[in-house]
């Protein structure tokens, strides 16, 4: 729990920052840092399931090889893909 020391220095500091202009949580601005920051993470999850969801593996002889596949991704141009080979004993 936090003492009322705590608490006036805490008020303190913020009144600092807004006298200094320093950007707070309620800011516009801030809070569309934070959507779009989300949407990123959100975005790169979907990604990443999408890789383990495309790999394949094949074992010939000693050594294995498993075959990743990114998700398509739409460009300017068209639809680029990524697939890629790792090998490794099997």
């Amino acid at each position: 729990m936090a003492s009322e020391e705590d608490e006036t220095f805490e008020a303190e500091v913020e009144d600092w920052e807004i006298e200094e202009g320093l950007p707070q949580m309620e800011d516009q601005f801030i809070q569309r840092y934070f959507q779009g920051r989300n949407a990123l993470i959100e975005q790169e999850k979907k990604q990443r399931s999408g890789l383990s969801n495309h790999s394949t593996t094949h074992t010939n002889g000693l050594i294995t090889y498993t075959r990743l596949c990114l998700p398509p991704v739409t460009i300017a141009n068209g639809t680029l893909g990524l697939c890629y080979r790792v090998s490794h004993p099997g």
